[in-house]
């Protein structure tokens, strides 16, 4: 005969342990919609401002995340000599370039094109460093 409580606390363990799944994976949904929406909300033209595309995400971010795979890239050129990886770190951050040129010239403002010169000069300054 088995004894009811262990298989009570075995099932216990069970629910907890299917819980605490289920709360991470929410955990992790939660973090890709909050993604989703900051994509969404930059490349809409009524819920981010141009300004803060160009100084917030393009200017501080998205330099800071260009330097920071760049020299990651040149570290790991110094330490391994592998050319592959070192291209594939460089470039990681391309994606993410190329869609903040796209939302910057998807606004409509007066100074469109003086914006786009700025965006596609950024966009070179950051393939080549």
């Amino acid at each position: 005969m088995v004894n009811i409580s262990i298989v009570g606390s075995f099932l216990i363990k069970i629910k907890k342990d299917t819980i605490m799944f289920i709360e991470y994976n929410l955990q992790k949904i939660e973090m890709f919609v909050k993604l989703i929406q900051f994509f969404r909300s930059r490349l809409n033209t009524h819920q981010t401002s141009l300004r803060s595309i160009i100084i917030n995400d393009m200017l501080i971010m998205g330099t800071a995340i260009n330097l920071t795979a760049s020299s990651l890239a040149l570290t790991v050129m110094i330490q391994t000599d592998n050319a592959i990886l070192t291209t594939l770190i460089h470039t990681l951050p391309l994606p993410y370039n190329i869609f903040l040129v796209i939302a910057v010239s998807r606004r409509e403002c007066e100074h469109k094109s003086l914006l786009i010169s700025i965006a596609a000069l950024w966009f070179m300054l950051m393939i080549i460093f």
